[in-house]
């Protein structure tokens, strides 16, 4: 079966405690592709994690299969993106 490519919108506390384990462990199923934040630098740093060495701040058309957003209800504002 192929990998799903996920793109992931929020790389806050829940990112690092929750989602980023998770996926880990399901990892014969998804392929993170891209993530995002609003603070730019904890995208960075979620891209440092994933062993990305280089970084941009837009997608390209068709990088994912899917996007999940894990950001508070109350988070409004556009997301600086960074992705492979």
């Amino acid at each position: 079966m192929q990998k799903i490519r996920l793109g992931v919108i929020g790389t806050g506390m829940a990112w690092d405690r929750l989602h980023l384990p998770a996926l880990q462990q399901l990892q014969d199923k998804y392929e993170i592709v891209a993530v995002c934040d609003m603070d730019i630098e904890k995208a960075r740093a979620a891209a440092q994690q994933l062993g990305w060495l280089r970084t941009r701040s837009t997608m390209t058309t068709g990088s994912c299969c899917g996007v999940t957003t894990w950001t508070p209800w109350t988070s409004s504002c556009p997301s600086r993106r960074i992705s492979t």
